[in-house]
């Protein structure tokens, strides 16, 4: 899943060789991703990680920091203890790269984080998510009238976002569950917004 997740990366070193790329991560967690992302780093391209659980940023630091899987990259990773709708950038980002988990938030907020992310791209920027192919459908079979209601909430959400943005996907059947990313580029006769 983890290079699932950042093969915009390898794709946009592809496009552009030698230039450096502003990189966001929202939502890093214990960092899975983050790690694959710094593997993958270039030596002018840059990381920001928004995580709103402080003791997780405190523990990503500390990784970061004393891991050899980051050595290379260290000194260009900052993690930011914020939630991921806050995210901020001085400069148009190249790559966001979400590894929020969606399916477990409320419609408003799955939104409102799709749209800070849309929101920071460079206009050929990328926006890659995940989200574990069966378990909605599973989820809402045993679900109440009102967690239903969310579930069905947040499919409309990436529904309508998938719309209007030009759309990669990716299957991901190694992964425990298998999952899918999803890739938003913002669209050329849209920008990126909806």
């Amino acid at each position: 899943m983890a290079r699932a997740m950042t093969a915009s990366l390898r794709d946009a070193r592809s496009a552009y060789p030698g230039r450096g790329h502003a990189i966001v991560e929202m939502g890093p967690g214990t960092g899975a991703v983050t790690r694959s992302i710094a593997a993958e780093m270039g030596p002018d391209d840059t990381l920001d990680c928004y995580e709103i659980d402080a003791g997780l940023a405190a523990y990503l630091r500390r990784t970061i920091q004393s891991e050899p899987a980051y050595a290379k990259a260290r000194e260009r990773i900052h993690v930011h203890c914020l939630p991921a709708q806050e995210a901020t950038s001085d400069q148009p980002v190249d790559l966001v790269i979400c590894s929020v988990p969606f399916n477990n938030l409320e419609p408003e907020l799955v939104e409102s984080i799709l749209r800070s992310g849309l929101r920071l791209l460079h206009t050929s920027g990328s926006l890659t998510y995940f989200g574990y192919t069966m378990l909605p459908r599973l989820r809402r079979l045993f679900a109440t009238t009102s967690e239903r209601v969310r579930i069905d909430g947040v499919t409309r959400v990436k529904n309508e976002f998938a719309r209007g943005h030009l759309l990669t996907t990716q299957l991901v059947l190694a992964n425990v569950p298998p999952a899918r990313t999803v890739t938003l580029r913002p669209s050329p006769s849209g920008g990126n917004s909806l």
